[in-house]
């Protein structure tokens, strides 16, 4: 590659990631607080925490265009996340080994690999947050060939939004899906093992995403709200005609209902209250 005639190094802005991570852990770490700090343009991780973790607290923290995950928790690491921004990373959240964390006020937009990537033996959480997905893969939930105790992810309050081309949200084998009060708008549902817990929740977009249940999955839903291109439970398609022999044949969804949702200004229009992520708490959070 070549300068343009009469062009200087300077003006060509040049630029290569010197640093690996914004924040590194490593060892045995306990009582901290990270706070109010930006990680950009590392070629690892934004926030890297590997070890053994207790007592952590992230607190107002930015990841944005790392060469890998926005934050990543690895090992047996344990930490709250109190508002965190992950934007043009390769993924947004990537949580491993045998660890806890739990994260608030999330939003993520604009990654390239996973948007949320939930790994192996550990319990996470997160709540009221939002996340505009874009990446190769949307959510992914697995437990590998882990077997005790599953990987849990808890979501309350959560909009994941598809922006770019069709994908889906991605149950397997050795985990558990336990989601509350959330919207999943253009992403289609894919329980390939594992346990799918959904309540109150909202799966609809244009085009209508589908839900595939694979056989053994342990699907229990109550007081959903579904506007679907098809519904598959093993080799069974339901439609909005027969959605009650689905509510028998998986003994659940009860209060569920399969209806036209309208999406107008990027948010569903109309979902009764209690059901959905809150689009109004919510708003304030995309940037």
């Amino acid at each position: 590659m070549k300068l343009a005639p009469g062009q200087t190094l300077a003006g060509a802005q040049i630029a290569a990631p010197m640093r690996s991570t914004g924040v590194q852990f490593s060892g045995t770490n306990a009582h901290l607080v990270i706070r109010n700090l930006t990680a950009t343009h590392v070629y690892n991780d934004g926030f890297n925490i590997h070890g053994s973790s207790r007592d952590v607290l992230f607190e107002n923290i930015r990841a944005i265009e790392c060469g890998d995950d926005g934050i990543s928790s690895h090992d047996d690491c344990q930490y709250r996340v109190s508002g965190f921004v992950s934007i043009g990373n390769s993924t947004g959240i990537c949580d491993t080994g045998n660890s806890v964390t739990s994260y608030d006020r999330v939003f993520i937009r604009n990654c390239l690999g996973h948007d949320l990537y939930f790994l192996d033996t550990g319990r996470y959480w997160i709540s009221n947050s939002v996340v505009l997905s874009s990446a190769a893969r949307a959510f992914v939930v697995t437990g590998r060939d882990q077997t005790n105790p599953p990987c849990r992810l808890v979501l309350d309050n959560v909009l994941i939004r598809r922006e770019t081309g069709s994908n889906d949200v991605r149950v397997t084998k050795n985990s558990i899906l336990d989601a509350r009060r959330c919207t999943f708008l253009n992403l289609s549902f894919q329980a390939t093992g594992g346990e799918v817990r959904l309540r109150d929740s909202v799966i609809a977009g244009a085009p209508a995403p589908e839900i595939v249940l694979w056989p053994g999955v342990n699907w229990r839903a109550t007081g959903n709200l579904y506007d679907l291109r098809s519904l598959r439970l093993d080799r069974s398609f339901y439609s909005p005609q027969t959605f009650a022999d689905f509510q028998r044949a998986t003994a659940g969804d009860a209060g569920s209902r399969w209806q036209r949702v309208v999406v107008a200004d990027s948010w569903p229009q109309g979902i009764p209250a209690g059901v959905g992520a809150d689009a109004a708490w919510l708003q304030s959070l995309i940037e």
